[in-house]
This record gives structure tokens, C-alpha cells and sequence, in this order.
């Protein structure tokens, strides 16, 4: 009996040992592994950093350039601030240049000239917060990535060519759009278009002699998509050329039952104006809206019930 007690005090030890070791080797690894990754971390090299940008600047090689500001937390087009942009769409490129951190260093750099710095193929100028604007100079593209450096200093990085596609070229990848309502035949009321002189036509929902007119209608309002926008400011001054002048315009105003507010009944009013140079699409202009965008000729000729009533031509 002795003996066997015995045997089971060794066994606890043993096991009380491996226990010990167990947990420890366990803390250790936890601990080596917390201690490489803030290794990583602090190996990380922040070129540049802030908690906030205020404006956001690049220019191309070619000459093309663009220009943003922050004013009142919101971020506008610097050449024209009236042009609203779209939110998500900022916020994503001030996440880029908030925080740019270099894939390498280069040690003992080379003349600049070698990595494209006599003349780079991006400027890039960025103002944080603290008013402090930094220049920097994206030069040639080295596999992957591309030779960065701030103007003015002697150290030379690569950054990662996905900063570089956060450059927008096109003001329309970043300004807002207009929108058209949805339109079914549950929710459709009536259109009235008013041409030019004054000439009016209405259409209604529960007119019977004009179902194959209205049916017409209501499926081209379902499909009606503005292309893309031909002129972000558009003012009095030059509302001719589009032939949205107010003798030129084609008024249109849409009454239909908002299923999102207990079927109210609502009025959408829109104008169409010339067919553009390609003769593709026609222009058109939200009512209130600065924008002039474009929706192809056959889908507002059938909106507008021209392709079925002949005598609203």
C-alpha cells in the first residue's frame, strides 16, 4: 500500500512537472511571438503620417493635375468647391495619404536622376492639420512598386504601386451623381411634358385610351439611367449649350406614389434638352440640379411617350 501511494505521489509530480513546463512554454511562446510582431511594427517606415489631411494635391507628367481641400470636415474639388463629391470615395483616398509607408529603403542611394527624380513621373503635396505642406516626388516604377521621396531630403523608399491608383484622373470618379426615382407601373400616377411654346401633353395612369402610350412610359421611366454626367456646373450662361436654355427645354413633370412614405403621392420635375454630338443621348437636368448628365435617345423618347404618341412630336 505504501508503495503504491508512493507511486502515485511521483506520478502527480511528474505530471504537476509537465504541467509547469507546458504553461510556460506556452507563455514564452506567447510572449516571443507578442515581441516579434512589435518587431514588425516598429520596422515599419512611416514616411509620412497624420491624423488628418486638409488638402490633397497631385500632378502628373503630362501636366494633368488635381487639386482637393477639406473645408468644415468635408472635402471639395479646389477649382470649383460647388461640385459635391462623394463621400466614400474621399475618405478612401485620404486613408492612402494619411499614412505612407515605404516597402524598402534604399541604403546609400544612387543620384537621384537614377530613380526618376529629375523628373518624376507624379508630384505629390499633401497638407496635414497642422498647415505643414509636404511635397513628395514619385519617380520610376521599380517592379511593383515605385521610387518615392520627399522633396528636399536625401532619403530614398519604394512605396507600393496601390498608392499610386488612388489617384483619380476623372472628376467623375469621385463627384457625385444625380439619381432618377424608382418608377413601376404600381407606383406611376401621371406625366405631363411641356415642350417648347408651351405645348402640353399629360399622360395618366388610369387614362384607358392611352394604355399602350402610359405602358410605354412606365417601362422606359423603370430603365431610366443617366450615363454619365457632361457638365458638373452647369450656369445660366451656358445652359444653351446643352439646349437647356428655358425656350429650348422640354419640361417634364412626373407624379408618382413614393411606396417608401405611405404611397404619397410625389413630383419629380426633369428637362430634356439637345442630343449631344454623337446623337447617342440626350441631355438632361434634375430640376434644382447643377448637373447636366446624359441618358441615352431612345429611352427618353420613349419616357416622354414620343416613340408611341405621335402627336406629342
Amino acid at each position: 500500500m505504501e508503495k503504491k501511494t508512493r507511486t502515485i505521489g511521483i506520478l502527480l509530480l511528474v505530471l504537476l512537472v509537465l504541467l509547469i513546463t507546458f504553461f510556460g512554454l506556452k507563455k514564452w511562446n506567447t510572449s516571443k511571438s507578442e515581441a516579434e510582431e512589435k518587431k514588425k511594427e516598429n520596422a515599419v517606415v512611416h514616411i509620412f503620417e497624420t491624423d488628418s489631411l486638409e488638402s490633397i494635391e497631385y500632378k502628373e507628367a503630362s501636366g494633368e493635375e488635381m487639386s482637393f481641400v477639406k473645408e468644415d470636415d468635408t472635402w471639395e474639388y479646389a477649382p470649383d468647391t460647388t461640385i459635391a463629391l462623394t463621400e466614400s470615395s474621399m475618405q478612401n483616398m485620404e486613408d492612402a495619404f494619411s499614412d505612407i509607408r515605404a516597402v524598402k529603403e534604399i541604403k546609400n542611394p544612387d543620384g537621384l536622376s537614377d530613380y526618376g527624380f529629375d523628373s518624376p513621373e507624379y508630384n505629390l503635396t499633401l497638407t496635414g492639420k497642422d498647415g505643414e505642406a509636404h511635397k513628395f516626388l514619385i519617380g520610376n516604377a521599380s517592379g511593383e512598386n515605385y521610387y518615392f521621396m520627399e522633396d528636399g531630403t536625401e532619403k530614398v523608399y519604394t512605396v507600393s504601386a496601390d498608392l499610386i491608383s488612388e489617384m483619380v484622373w476623372q472628376l467623375a470618379d469621385v463627384a457625385e451623381k444625380d439619381s432618377f426615382v424608382t418608377v413601376t407601373s404600381d407606383n406611376f400616377v401621371k406625366e405631363t411634358v411641356t415642350k417648347p411654346g408651351d405645348e402640353v401633353k399629360t399622360y395618366e395612369a388610369d387614362n384607358e385610351d392611352q394604355e399602350d402610350t402610359v405602358t410605354s412610359i412606365m417601362t422606359a421611366l423603370s430603365g431610366f439611367y443617366f450615363t454619365d454626367c457632361a457638365d458638373y456646373h452647369v450656369t445660366d450662361a451656358t445652359l444653351g449649350n446643352y439646349g437647356l436654355a428655358e425656350d429650348q427645354r422640354t419640361k417634364v413633370e412626373l407624379t408618382y406614389k413614393d411606396t417608401s412614405d405611405d404611397d404619397k403621392e410625389k413630383t419629380v420635375t426633369f428637362y430634356v434638352g439637345s442630343k449631344d454630338d454623337s446623337a447617342t443621348y440626350y441631355y438632361v437636368q434634375m430640376d434644382g440640379s447643377q448637373r447636366v448628365s446624359r441618358v441615352l435617345i431612345d429611352t427618353v423618347e420613349k419616357a416622354l411617350g414620343w416613340k408611341v404618341d405621335s402627336s406629342a412630336e
